[in-house]
């Protein structure tokens, strides 16, 4: 068997919907809402679709964390996530099935990578053109069986240009195109698993946290956003303080103390003391963007799952009986169909029954 995870990042539930995709919606077996991770964005989705497990297991708390043992910033667009991963990949969990990551940032265990930071340093206008193309190389080697792609472009459409704009819609029908020669191309036994690392909400203004606590009169304060989720650390002291003045600001959402932070799997060494995330049309990195991500919003929480295969002759039975889904289901699902072992650390479940 042949088996595909396709990543369509960037893409809320709700933009596949309004999107044109002709193919996707002849073709899914099965298609659902499912959730994101928090904070919503590209390393953390990423690691938890890879891994099937939350941030507080595989230790990714953002794009951007505080190494409290070195005191030294790591930004994963400078430092590879997969030296950071505290958890096994799908690469190394379906190891029989030598692998094939192009344009996704956990690769650990694949056998042909075509990185991630190198294809987004190319026009975001190409990217998933070179995606698709990179797949259809990999397609023909015969020693590959599993595929992980990551269409980025996408995403750089829906930041670049708005969650609403016909450019990241188009973008999407676009990748739809691609998807139908990958599935005619690809061989006779295979299965596709599609989800997005997360969605796509508006950004029309920055609000810089650093700045604000400051001007406050709060000095030994580092914050570090993920779009439009930041860590913040800071001294026990002023824990309390930086709450009061965070929640009298209009443009918060939702502040975290330690206490909720476990609630929302986030609990580990490398998170902030408190996590903030931004209400619905500001960002808290220093980007000047249109689209982002990264906070609670359902259109950046919310992204899709669809499952289909060619031509495979078990009948596959989905669980539609569920409540909610994740995109931390995909591996398990793949290890399911697989007849592999499910390790019980595994926080998705399968979506097949």
């Amino acid at each position: 068997m042949n088996l595909f995870f396709i990543i369509l990042d960037g893409c809320s539930h709700k933009a596949l919907q309004l999107a044109s995709t002709p193919f996707l919606d002849n073709i899914s077996s099965f298609t659902v809402m499912a959730n994101a991770v928090l904070p919503t964005a590209t390393y953390t989705g990423h690691s938890s679709i890879m891994t099937g497990t939350p941030p507080n297991t595989h230790g990714i708390i953002g794009n951007v964390f505080l190494d409290r043992t070195e005191n030294r910033i790591k930004d994963f667009d400078d430092h590879d996530v997969n030296e950071y991963l505290l958890c096994p990949t799908a690469f190394e969990h379906l190891g029989a099935l030598p692998g094939a990551a192009i344009c996704e940032p956990v690769t650990r265990g694949a056998k042909y990578i075509k990185a991630m930071n190198e294809i987004n340093q190319q026009p975001g206008e190409m990217r998933d053109e070179i995606v698709f193309k990179d797949l259809l190389h990999a397609l023909k080697k015969p020693a590959l069986k599993l595929f992980v792609a990551n269409f980025s472009g996408i995403d750089y459409m829906g930041e670049n240009y708005g969650e609403r704009s016909s450019r990241y819609l188009e973008e999407i029908s676009i990748v739809d195109d691609y998807l139908k020669e990958i599935y005619k191309r690809s061989n006779e036994n295979s299965l596709f698993l599609i989800t997005a690392d997360h969605g796509m909400t508006s950004a029309r203004e920055n609000l810089d946290l650093q700045s604000l606590f400051l001007n406050e009169g709060i000095k030994d304060v580092i914050c570090l956003a993920t779009h439009r989720a930041s860590h913040v650390y800071a001294r026990e002291r002023d824990l309390e303080r930086m709450t009061r003045i965070l929640a009298k600001n209009e443009k918060i959402d939702v502040i975290l103390s330690k206490e909720e932070i476990s609630a929302r799997n986030l609990n580990h060494e490398r998170c902030g003391d408190i996590v903030v995330f931004a209400k619905k049309g500001y960002e808290l990195s220093n980007h000047e963007m249109v689209g982002s991500h990264g906070g609670l919003d359902n259109l950046e929480r919310e992204v899709p799952i669809l499952v289909f295969d060619k031509n495979i002759n078990e009948k596959i039975r989905f669980d539609e009986m569920r409540s909610n889904y994740s995109i931390m289901d995909l591996l398990p699902t793949a290890l399911k169909i697989l007849k592999h072992e499910v390790p019980s650390f595994l926080c998705g479940k399968s979506l097949i029954l």
